[in-house]
């Protein structure tokens, strides 16, 4: 069983994807087996949750309404910390109606730089890790600069706690989309979307593997199976399918995997060495074939990520003063 527990308000419309009429069959279809079903928890402290129509009432949690009221932390990590540790066993409670029998693995999805997911993550974590012990993997959203200096500080500075329950991360960048002028609706969808098409397609012991004790990123896409050269795939899903920008950034591996009929696909040796030339790294593949399909769908795993908190520090300029240190700069001492 597919276990997601989204926490906050970009983690709770992330769930929502997999709660889609039209999706949610073929993502069941793909990952179970013997009846199990996909289960998605969604917990916020705002009340735009009640929004989200396709999660079931039962698996959605509105908590801190105290002190909240419905509208969310501000943006403040401490509120948000404070709220779950509060109502720590609202939150589980839906966690486990969802969870009646142990999940193979759960996973974490939110956002960072919020307050209810950056400050509340954690201390939810750390109790799903103590009530099932099976591998608990966090899929998180970077915050755009755009949505402000509190989100990036927020990040920067609470991000290696966010991160400490967790035995694997895989990181996704607000900033790759708004960068191409989408709007945060819509960048929730597509990640949303391209998380769901990836945990669709990949084995999870596969996933556990490559990701576990470490901080990656990932990427999917769906190709029709013509005569097509590694090359071409992972350069195609890199520049068009990864949300998460490699430039001048360094990493450990690149992991490629590949569904599909295998007969259409040529060229992994070349792969590597060009791989290797422009990352200075390997990559490994995992292949399985699907006979006579007329699709190729393509996985991608970059595992060891490094400075990940790179871009997001806030500098202060020495220089600038305010307007009342500026005043009272000018005024003269009367003895």
């Amino acid at each position: 069983m597919l276990s997601l527990v989204g926490i906050g308000g970009a983690g709770c419309r992330i769930v929502e994807q997999f709660y889609r009429k039209d999706l949610v069959g073929s993502i069941i279809k793909k990952i179970s087996s013997g009846g199990e079903t996909v289960r998605g928890v969604a917990i916020d402290t705002s009340d735009t949750i009640t929004k989200l129509s396709n999660i079931p009432a039962s698996n959605m949690v509105l908590i801190g309404q105290s002190r909240a009221k419905g509208h969310g932390t501000g943006g403040s990590v401490r509120m948000g910390r404070k709220i779950m540790t509060e109502e720590l066993e609202l939150a589980m409670g839906a966690v486990r109606k969802a969870n009646i029998d142990k999940p193979e693995m759960i996973f974490l999805i939110t956002g960072i730089g919020g307050g209810t997911g950056t400050g509340g993550g954690p201390v939810l974590a750390e109790r799903i890790k103590i009530t099932y012990n099976v591998p608990l993997l966090g899929i998180i959203v970077l915050p755009a600069k755009s949505e402000g200096a509190l989100y990036t500080k927020n990040t920067f500075e609470n991000f290696d706690e966010f991160i400490e329950p967790l035995d694997g991360v895989m990181l996704l960048d607000n900033n790759v989309l708004a960068n191409r002028g989408e709007d945060f609706v819509t960048c929730y969808r597509i990640l949303g979307e391209a998380i769901f098409k990836f945990l669709g397609m990949v084995n999870p012991g596969d996933l556990l593997r490559l990701v576990e004790g470490d901080i990656s990123t990932i990427g999917f896409m769906r190709m029709k199976a013509e005569h097509i050269a590694v090359k071409d795939i992972l350069d195609s899903v890199i520049r068009n399918n990864l949300y998460f920008d490699l430039e001048g950034r360094k990493f450990d591996k690149i992991n490629l995997i590949i569904y599909g009929n295998l007969s259409e696909v040529y060229g992994q040796s070349f792969a590597k060495n060009w791989v290797k030339d422009k990352y200075g790294v390997e990559v490994d593949y995992i292949f399985m074939e699907e006979k006579g399909s007329k699709y190729l769908n393509i996985g991608l795993v970059i595992t060891g990520l490094k400075d990940v908190k790179k871009g997001f520090e806030i500098k202060e300029d020495k220089k600038a003063v305010s307007d009342l240190d500026d005043l009272l700069g000018d005024i003269k001492p009367l003895f």
